[in-house]
């Protein structure tokens, strides 16, 4: 059998009203030529009029997007972009609702292809869209229709959003304020939210219109979509536009909205929900920012006055003979209170935590009075091994500040939020209180001095972060976990931590020899699992503009015998076959793997939140850009595995720390395992010397 001609590809020809052609599509022919060698076939004239697309997607084929197109594909014969374009505008103008509405439905299909669009936008298309849903006259539900096709539309981002007009806004602002249909606000609160990410111009008309109080009805709703745009669009108002100054009423009123509504509805949160969460989360952390720089200002009455509060509280003067209670000295009782300067608020003068600590332990004394004074008094008794309360709060301070990433921008990629977040309102001070107690018992437990404060916090920072990342949902519930990482609990751990890194990297010539013999089979085991996890496949998100598209997937995924990379859009909870990916890329075609700002698609720019550099690779294919494959990893795990793996792939070394750490875990348990018969046997630092061979071989043994 003779070889197949380069650039030719068997696919399949379908056109409504006709049986299916196979077809042998010539890459290197023009695609005006094509068709008329099609139309030729099935005795179409005016091929002039017909065009190309992929049967499955109903995107249109160009002389840009032909290299997608594989063996085995379905294309299907069809009129022009232009033509398609023309007849959806003139549908559009039809006095018949139902008309109408079928018309702006399959408008909303055709919308997903950006040459479609573009003729459509020649036509003015969307200004006709713009007067429809302006219109009062048209029902909630065909505005709905309308504003699903314009939001499809406008994310090819071929019209610019600065082109809107303040009117359009406002009667997109209207149906958020005064209601509608479910489905009319949750497209009117997805526009308003991609207008704010991409224009300047419009974002104070949105700002000045939306009722932050409308908002949190909005996330009442049981509609998904109105619920999880409302919280998306209260997020990126509070990121773009920094005039916006939130009472912290209404911040209470979304988290309790939040905590209400989509934390206790549902058991199981989609992966957006769960970063608008994330979000809402570091903004509101985020506005510690400004008093964590902030310092002490002698000369200011609000903040003598809360040092002063502070003094009062812990050490009530008695009541005088005229029934008058005087004041505390703040300078006299600063040592008793364990800060370290004199004048005591020199100590709030580091930044961060700043006046942000003064803050927490006035917080401290106004709402667990009895706690802090307790605290305070049990501390003065006990000489040298007196903790420290004014110290010890600003440095639990310092550390909450840092494990909470406050004053960083939200991530662009995935990450998980803290659910004790919204189980109580000012919850950082809350923690806090929680925190400083914390100190209390460690110190104890530790029977640490004056001299031991830096040590006690190094202990005290590991049990936090540890508490943190247990994700607690309440405080109540991160109390406990907290109390039971008692000292002696991290000194076994970090115990257990330091006897296996000395045993495991013992300097012994044997053990090292031993470990370089096992290693290639354990690099080898994780080479392995990589490709196995490649195999399997993984959902990631779909970026358009700059930012992740809301509800829209791909899924990738290595066929078994690792010669082809298989993907297409799916549904967040599907994990298709490889059969059911329509589109596949060669690994031997291959060319180079980029990482990070390299990448093609890091190169646009982003709308929203830091781009996720730390979570972007692209592989090219020989063809440059036509054949490139754009990723975002969801998180940190799943970029080290696909990275890795396709390295693997591609010859070349696993490079990412969780490769290394995967293979020193395994090469330790396995050196582990080897060694167990030797547990109390000594190992020599060097291997026993061979002797010499004896003068004669001329002996026997005598089995008699």
């Amino acid at each position: 059998m003779s070889a197949r001609p380069s650039g030719i590809i068997k696919l399949a020809i379908n056109s409504d009203g006709r049986a299916a052609l196979l077809f042998e599509f010539d890459q290197k022919k023009p695609l005006v030529a094509i068709i008329r060698d099609v139309c030729d076939k099935w005795t179409i004239k005016d091929p002039d009029r017909y065009a190309f697309k992929f049967a499955d997607s109903n995107m249109y084929i160009t002389e840009k997007n032909r290299k997608e197109i594989k063996d085995g594909v379905i294309l299907k014969l069809g009129t022009t972009p232009e033509l398609a374009a023309q007849a959806a505008y003139e549908s559009l103008k039809s006095s018949n609702k139902d008309d109408l509405r079928r018309s702006l439905e399959q408008l909303g299909n055709s919308a997903k292809d950006k040459t479609f669009v573009q003729e459509f936008i020649q036509l003015k298309g969307e200004e006709l869209l713009v007067r429809m849903i302006e219109d009062p006259k048209k029902s909630n539900d065909l505005i709905a229709v309308a504003l699903a096709a314009y939001e499809v539309m406008m994310e090819h981002g071929i019209v610019s959003w600065d082109t809107l007009t303040p009117s359009f806004i406002n009667k997109l602002v209207s149906f958020v304020n005064e209601g509608g249909g479910e489905n009319q606000v949750a497209k009117a609160l997805g526009i308003l939210e991609s207008v704010v990410l991409n224009s300047s111009s419009m974002l104070p008309v949105v700002s000045r219109g939306v009722k932050f109080p409308n908002l949190v009805k909005l996330i009442g709703s049981h509609h998904q979509g109105t619920q999880a745009n409302a919280i998306g669009l209260i997020n990126n108002l509070l990121l773009k536009d920094k005039s916006i100054n939130m009472p912290s009423g209404t911040i209470r009123s979304i988290r309790e909205a939040l905590r209400t509504y989509v934390q206790g509805r549902a058991t199981n949160l989609g992966k957006e929900m769960k970063h608008e969460l994330y979000v809402f989360q570091v903004l509101t952390l985020n506005q510690l920012t400004p008093l964590a720089f902030e310092k002490y200002v002698s000369k200011s009455e609000s903040h003598m006055q809360k040092l002063q509060f502070l003094s009062d509280t812990c050490f009530p003067d008695p009541v005088s003979s005229s029934g008058s209670r005087h004041s505390n000295p703040v300078a006299t009782q600063g040592k008793k209170l364990g800060f370290s300067n004199n004048p005591p608020w020199n100590d709030f003068n580091e930044t961060p935590p700043g006046m942000l600590a003064l803050e927490c332990m006035c917080y401290f004394a106004k709402n667990q009075a009895e706690n802090c004074v307790k605290w305070v008094t049990d501390n003065l008794s006990r000489g040298e091994y007196q903790c420290p309360f004014g110290k010890s709060s600003i440095a639990v301070t310092k550390i909450l500040y840092e494990i909470l990433n406050i004053g960083v921008p939200p991530s662009g990629g995935e990450v998980e939020y803290l659910p004790v977040f919204y189980a109580v309102n000012d919850v950082f001070m809350e923690i806090f209180c929680l925190c400083i107690q914390l100190v209390n018992k460690t110190w104890r437990e530790m029977h640490a001095t004056s001299t031991d404060i830096d040590r006690v916090m190094m202990f005290v920072r590991r049990q936090i972060l540890m508490g943190v990342n247990e994700g607690p949902q309440t405080i109540e519930h991160l109390k406990n976990i907290l109390w039971g990482l008692t000292y002696q609990k991290i000194m076994d751990i970090i115990e257990g931590e330091k006897a296996a890194k000395e045993e495991l990297t013992s300097q012994a010539v044997p053990v090292k020899n031993l470990r370089e013999v096992i290693r290639p089979e354990i690099v080898r085991l994780v080479k392995e699992q990589r490709i196995a996890f490649l195999v399997k496949g993984t959902h990631f998100h779909t970026y358009s503009a700059g930012r992740p598209r809301k509800g829209s997937f791909w899924y990738c995924r290595l066929s078994p015998n690792t010669k082809f990379l298989h993907y297409g859009e799916v549904d967040e909870n599907t994990q298709p076959s490889v059969e059911s990916l329509p589109s596949k890329i060669a690994i031997a075609e291959t060319k180079e793997l980029l990482f990070g700002k390299d990448c093609p698609h890091m190169k646009k720019k982003f709308l929203a939140g830091a781009p996720p550099f730390d979570l972007a690779f692209s592989l090219i294919g020989e063809e440059g850009k036509d054949s490139e494959l754009n990723f975002v990893a969801p998180d940190p795990r799943v970029y080290s595995m696909w990275t890795d793996g396709l390295r693997i792939l591609l010859g070349h070394s696993m490079e990412n720390q969780q490769a290394t750490e995967d293979i020193e875990t395994l090469l330790n348990m396995e050196m582990k395992l080897r060694l167990l018969d030797v547990e109390n046997a000594p190992i020599p630092e060097k291997e026993p010397p061979i002797p010499s061979d004896p003068p004669n071989f001329k002996f026997a043994y005598d089995f008699s």
